[in-house]
């Protein structure tokens, strides 16, 4: 038999566990099972504190736990001078602050000689403080001195290590609750795979995409969803994933159902986790594309075609235009008829037509070149292509865009065009058309003093074919909003005071849009009239 010294340096006798002692450790892993079937953090306080002051034998105890950088005091036995709730010290100060820091218990067996000890209240005299991981610190008292020896502290420490493997429990527990929940929400698979490709874990919603419930997948391997090409794409993304600091990576595959329907996946798959570096098997999220991919196909075949209607159009229709308008040039110098006139500009119209057509086929050619440029050049040069008669342009400012130059051009030809075909209601009157940007947001408008367009049609414009007057096509604004969109902007259409009307351009604020190049101050700059001028050569692109 040896001696055991306490911590207040008085001995007792033997080495080994008293009775008392071996009763003790009974009682606290009575009250470890019982924590088991405990459910919410709550309960595991309450049976951690009464437990404290029964078995370990505290007069008074506290159970403290850190929130916004001070202890908060969150249960109390009846004797304990603190009300739950109260935050009476920082994380890092006190007995509190040094047992949580360094996660070490600390016996104070004289408070009035301890360094770290400040009690609030005369009733501490001693005490033992145990950390709970990142949970918090356990704290028992007594009014007398050296009340507590090291088999007191291993009796504080056990309870405390069950304590802790219950609150990870719960906290373990709600987060798995919170992840299937999230899982069901969704009618896609989320799964996870062993190393040998076993189902885990899948989510009961995914019963809607393949046709299996839950329990017919679990346990199953997964080869009676996913075929072999489909496995081995799988199996070179895990090397891809394993052999680099990638976290996760998302593969297209397909999916036989229960039905034995083969449909088209995305898979987002992931490692899961390992400490020791080994492969432990996969989890992810796998969506049905089959809709997409057949949209995708439809769209395919749709290009194909317009692709087809844009090749007649630019050849086997231009080039028979071509011989017409040539053959008018020679009937125009030598007769005078009216009806020459009236055929060559039929002629015209149909070449406008057809590059306005070309325009709204070949969409994904609309913006290529995007790149730094003025307003008031895009706006002067677009000017220069168009038959203003006696209109006149004035631009303000000295806004800058990021846009492709040429498609803007085409942008602001189709808006001036379709101002002067929407002119005064007097034809002495003159037109006068004004581009600037916006005062209050990001963009720039295209305005005229014209009778504007009828509220009635205001909703129709933008569709292709819509005209409201004889001599446009209809495609213009359709071409306008194609332009738009392939820049990323938005197109509306606006009516301010009698006769203006404003259709104007902002992009949205993500993409950066417009902004001023200076703040001297707005500019106006006034292009006189020009005459009527022949309609430019059309390519493939539509005029410029």
């Amino acid at each position: 038999m040896g001696e055991k010294r306490r911590s207040d340096g008085s001995t007792a006798a033997g080495d080994q566990a008293t009775p008392g002692e071996d009763r003790r450790i009974t009682r606290l892993h009575d009250v470890a099972a019982d924590l088991q079937s405990v459910s919410s953090k709550a309960d595991v306080y309450d049976a951690v504190v009464d437990a404290a002051v029964e078995i370990v034998g505290f007069d008074w105890c506290a159970l403290l736990v850190p929130v916004e950088g001070r202890f908060e005091v969150r249960r109390v036995s009846p004797a304990t001078p603190a009300e739950v709730g109260e935050r009476p010290l920082r994380v890092d100060e006190g007995v509190a602050g040094e047992t949580y820091q360094r996660r070490e218990s600390i016996i104070v067996v004289d408070e009035s000689e301890h360094e770290l000890a400040s009690p609030t209240v005369d009733t501490f005299a001693s005490g033992i403080s145990v950390p709970l991981d990142d949970w918090g610190v356990l704290q028992g008292g007594s009014s007398t001195v050296g009340a507590f020896d090291e088999s007191d502290r291993e009796a504080a420490e056990l309870l405390a290590g069950h304590a802790c493997g219950a609150l990870d429990r719960i906290e373990r527990e709600r987060d798995l609750a919170q992840y299937e929940t999230v899982a069901e929400s969704v009618n896609d698979l989320v799964y996870a795979v062993d190393e040998d490709g076993y189902f885990q874990f899948v989510n009961e919603s995914q019963e809607a995409m393949t046709g299996y419930s839950r329990e017919e997948l679990l346990g199953e391997h997964v080869s009676v969803l996913i075929e072999e090409d489909s496995r081995a794409k799988a199996r070179e993304r895990i090397e891809t994933l394993r052999e680099s600091e990638t976290r996760s990576v998302t593969f297209e595959r397909t999916a036989v159902t229960a039905d034995g329907e083969e449909i088209y996946c995305e898979d987002h798959m992931a490692l899961l986790p390992a400490e020791d570096g080994e492969f432990r098997g996969t989890a992810g999220i796998v969506r049905d594309i089959t809709d997409h991919k057949e949209r995708q196909r439809q769209l395919r075949k749709k290009n194909d075609r317009l692709e087809q209607f844009a090749s007649i159009v630019s050849h086997d229709l231009r080039n028979p235009l071509d011989v017409v308008k040539g053959r008018l040039s020679h009937l125009h110098h030598e007769m005078d008829s009216e009806h020459v006139d009236v055929a060559m500009e039929s002629a015209r119209r149909m070449e406008v037509l057809i590059s306005e057509l070309l325009a709204l086929t070949r969409g994904d050619e609309l913006v290529s070149d995007v790149d730094t440029v003025a307003l008031v050049d895009l706006a002067t040069t677009s000017w220069t292509h168009v038959e203003t008669a006696d209109a006149r342009l004035n631009v303000e400012g000295d806004l800058v865009i990021r846009a492709d130059a040429s498609r803007t051009q085409e942008l602001l030809g189709n808006l001036f065009r379709n101002a002067l075909d929407h002119g005064p209601s007097d034809p002495d009157d003159e037109l006068t058309i004004t581009v600037g940007g916006l005062p209050d947001e990001r963009g720039f408008f295209v305005a005229d003093d014209g009778r504007g367009i009828p509220a009635d049609e205001r909703e129709k414009v933008f569709s292709a074919g819509f005209t409201s007057s004889g001599t446009g096509t209809g495609f213009g604004l359709a071409i306008v909003e194609g332009i738009a969109d392939a820049h990323g902007w938005e197109v509306r259409l606006r009516r301010q005071g009698a006769f203006a009307r404003r259709a104007s351009r902002r992009r949205p604020a993500a993409s950066g849009g417009g902004r001023p190049a200076s703040t001297a101050g707005p500019r106006r700059r006034a292009v006189p009239p020009r005459r009527p001028a022949p309609i430019p050569c059309a390519t493939e692109r539509g005029p410029r």
